[in-house]
């Protein structure tokens, strides 16, 4: 007689290790790409704080509001980022996941452009 798992009705769960593992990859990603495509030089990392403005790029978000918006746009990462490592739901973290994804590529690629302008500074 076949005995039916009692654990198939239950949602599939991520280990902790697994979603830090791909989190942490994705904004490791971002930023060695963004460093390597955009600023090119090993001190772009003291930018690294002002990296969430390439998101203003895609939002029409005026320019005295860019600096409120680059606090408002830390507080998304790091709730998203919250959500993902807390979320053991496998769908729940494959849907945020492909939000950060997402959001990661605008993100750099709002930078790529507000760098390309500011490239005659270099």
């Amino acid at each position: 007689m076949l005995q039916e798992d009692s654990r198939s009705d239950e949602p599939r769960t991520l280990r902790f290790l697994h979603r830090l593992g791909l989190v942490g990859g994705a904004w490791l990603a971002a930023l060695v790409v963004l460093a390597v495509t955009v600023a090119g030089s090993p001190t772009a990392w003291l930018l690294l704080p002002v990296f969430p403005v390439g998101l203003a790029d895609w939002l029409p978000i005026p320019e005295s509001l860019r600096f409120v918006a680059l606090f408002c746009f830390w507080a998304f990462y790091i709730s998203l980022t919250g959500c993902l490592l807390a979320c053991r739901k496998q769908k729940l973290f494959w849907l945020l996941y492909a939000l950060l994804l997402v959001v990661l590529i605008l993100n750099m690629h709002g930078c790529q452009t507000i760098g390309n302008s500011f490239g005659h500074i270099r």
